[in-house]
C-alpha cells in the first residue's frame, strides 16, 4: 500500500517468487484480482521504463508470439539491475555553531580547518588523517559521514566538432526530406537507397545534428559489433562525448553505465548492434538502420525478432522517423518503398562523382 503512489506502468519492482526475490515489471492496475491471497511488492528496483518501450514490448509479445515478461526482459540489460553504481564515502561539515572546546589536538584542528574550507571531502582525500581523528569530529557533532554515487569523469575542455563536408545534391535532398519529417514530429519511414561510397553516413550525421536543440535522441543500428567502434569514432568527432555505445561485447558495468546515461538524457546518440534499438531515450526523434538488408539484424535466441522491423515499429509508436539505409535493399524494404509504405530516397552517384569500380564477368569454364 505504501508504494501505491510511487508505482506507474513500467515500474521495475522486486517481488517474492516462491523462496526467491525476482525483478518484475508493473504492466497495469486491475480493479480486483481473481487471486485471493496476494503477496506484496517488496521494493521499487529502479526507474520505470518509458511508455514507448512498454508499448513496444506489448507489440513484440503479440507479433512474435512471446510472453510479455520475457519481451520486457529482452529490452532491459540484466546488468542494469545487477550492477550498482560505485559509491564513495564522504565526510562533510555540519552546519551551525560548533563547540571549539570539543576539538582536541592539532590533527583534529587541521581536519576541522580543512573541512571549513572545503565543506565536503572524500575519504580518498583524508589519507593523512587517522580514523580516530575523523570519528572524534563526528562524535562531537562537527562532521558526519555519508555515501554518494561516484560520478563518471567528464571530458575537460571545449569540444570542437569536425568541419562538415559539402554535400552532393542528392545527399542534400535526402537530408532535407528526412529533416522536414523529423521537424513535423510524426512517424515516417524512409528507404535510403544509395550506392556504395555515396555518403549515406554523412546524411545520418546531418539529420542527427538537426535534433540537437529538440531534446530528442537518435539511435543508429549497425549489423555487426565490429563496425560499432569505427562508426563511434566518426560520430564522436562530430558530437563529442554525447554519444553512447550499446552492444553485447561490452562488460556488464559498461552496459549499465551507458544505459543510465541514455535514460538520464546525458546522451544524444546511441550506436550499437540490434539490441541498441531498445536504448531508453526519454524522447526519440530518429532511428537509423544502416545496411538494413543484413541478416545479422535477426535475433535467433530467446525472443526471436527482426531488429530492422522492431526499429520501424518503435519509431511508429513514438512518432519518430526511421531511415533504412542500404546499397542493396532487402526485398521486403524494396517492396514497401514501391507500394509507398516507405518513402524512397535515391543517391545514385558516389561522393565527388568518383567512378564506380569496373566489373567484369568471367566464365570459369574458360578460365
Amino acid at each position: 500500500t505504501e508504494l501505491r503512489d510511487s508505482l506507474v506502468v513500467g515500474s521495475r519492482v522486486i517481488v517474492p517468487f516462491g523462496s526467491r526475490r525476482v525483478t518484475a515489471t508493473v504492466t497495469g492496475f486491475p480493479v480486483q484480482s481473481d487471486t485471493l491471497k496476494l503477496k506484496n511488492i517488496i521494493a521499487i528496483a529502479g526507474p520505470p521504463l518509458a511508455p514507448g518501450l512498454m508499448q513496444l514490448a506489448a507489440w513484440m509479445a503479440d507479433y512474435y508470439l512471446h510472453p510479455l515478461g520475457m519481451a520486457i526482459e529482452t529490452m532491459v540489460p540484466r546488468a542494469v539491475e545487477d550492477i550498482r553504481p560505485k559509491r564513495a564515502r564522504m565526510l562533510q561539515l555540519l552546519s551551525g555553531d560548533h563547540d571549539m572546546n570539543a576539538i582536541r589536538g592539532p590533527k583534529q584542528m587541521a581536519l576541522f580547518l580543512l573541512l571549513s574550507e572545503r565543506l565536503t571531502l572524500s575519504f580518498a582525500e583524508l589519507g593523512n588523517f587517522a580514523p580516530s581523528t575523523i570519528k572524534a569530529l563526528c562524535t562531537a557533532g562537527i562532521a558526519e559521514i555519508f555515501e554518494q554515487d561516484v560520478q563518471q569523469p567528464v571530458k575537460s575542455g571545449a569540444f570542437t566538432p569536425d568541419a562538415e563536408p559539402e554535400l552532393m545534391p542528392e545527399q542534400a535532398a535526402a537530408v532535407r526530406a528526412i529533416s522536414e519529417a523529423v521537424n513535423c514530429g510524426s512517424f515516417k519511414a524512409f528507404l535510403l537507397h544509395g550506392v556504395t561510397g555515396s555518403g549515406k553516413t554523412e546524411v545520418y550525421l546531418r539529420c542527427i545534428s538537426g535534433l540537437s536543440e529538440t531534446g530528442k535522441g537518435a539511435i543508429v543500428l549497425v549489423p555487426e559489433i565490429a563496425l560499432t567502434p569505427q562508426l563511434l569514432g566518426r560520430f564522436r568527432k562530430r558530437f563529442g562525448d554525447r554519444v553512447a555505445m550499446l552492444h553485447s561485447g561490452m562488460t556488464d558495468r559498461e552496459r549499465a553505465t551507458e544505459y543510465h546515461r541514455i535514460s538520464e538524457g546525458a546522451v544524444d546518440v546511441a550506436i550499437g548492434a540490434r539490441s541498441a534499438v531498445f536504448a531508453p531515450f526519454p524522447k526519440l526523434g530518429l532511428v537509423v538502420v544502416d545496411e538494413e538488408h543484413e541478416n545479422s539484424y535477426k535475433q535467433d535466441e530467446g525472443l526471436k525478432y527482426q531488429g530492422r522491423d522492431v526499429a520501424v515499429m518503435r519509431a511508429k509508436l513514438e512518432d519518430a522517423v526511421c531511415v533504412l539505409g542500404s546499397a542493396t535493399p532487402s526485398l521486403e524494404s524494396a517492396f514497401n518503398a514501391r507500394s509507398s509504405k516507405y518513402h524512397l530516397l535515391r543517391i545514385e552517384n558516389r561522393v565527388d562523382h568518383r567512378p564506380m569500380p569496373e566489373v567484369e564477368i568471367l566464365d570459369l569454364k574458360q578460365a
